[in-house]
């Protein structure tokens, strides 16, 4: 005789929750990694040597890990807004780690463009630098994420991409606009 209750023995939702168990236990045991055996793991690491990287890899090795810039660098991109066609972003970061912003929101309910300015300083963070995070008032600043040398992507509250089939990049421009009217 078994020492494992019989099925009908079990309570009905316990007998309902068993395949979803098994499955769970299933996708556990299958993430256990188990070590090859010496001679298998120097086949396995001689393969990835000839073998390409992905290339997400390949784009994120890419990244320059360096924390700083050395001229000026302006971004620029057509966001999402609430009540109007359209936000307007241009981003310019100085090699000071200090950031100007000019936001046009146009096809606006009074049609007329809005135009404001902002600025503040910039930090870079996460891994390889990649996160880039605008500190300035209370309304502006946020965070982005270096998705290549030539482009920024708004990331949420968290830190994560927005999931949205709504465009949220900055391309960088051939060359810096400095947004003259927050020049002093």
């Amino acid at each position: 005789m078994s020492a494992l209750p019989q099925l009908s023995s079990l309570s009905a939702p316990l007998r309902r929750a068993l395949p979803v168990l098994a499955i769970a236990g299933a996708a556990l045991l299958s993430a256990c990694s188990i070590p090859l055996p010496e001679s298998r793991q120097n086949l396995s690491s001689d393969a990835s040597r000839d073998t390409p990287a992905p290339p997400e890899a390949r784009a994120d090795n890419a990244f320059p890990a360096a924390p700083g810039i050395s001229e000026a660098q302006s971004f620029r991109g057509v966001l999402p807004c609430a009540d109007c066609a359209g936000q307007r972003v241009t981003l310019t970061l100085l090699p000071d780690q200090t950031w100007r912003l000019r936001r046009v929101y146009f096809g606006t309910p009074s049609g007329k463009d809005l135009s404001f300015t902002a600025r503040g300083t910039w930090e870079r963070s996460g891994e390889r630098g990649r996160q880039l995070r605008l500190i300035g008032d209370a309304n502006e600043g946020g965070l982005y994420e270096f998705t290549s040398t030539s482009q920024l992507r708004l990331l949420d509250l968290a830190g994560r991409p927005i999931t949205s089939s709504l465009n949220y990049t900055l391309t960088q421009l051939p060359e810096a606009d400095l947004i003259p009217e927050l020049r002093k």
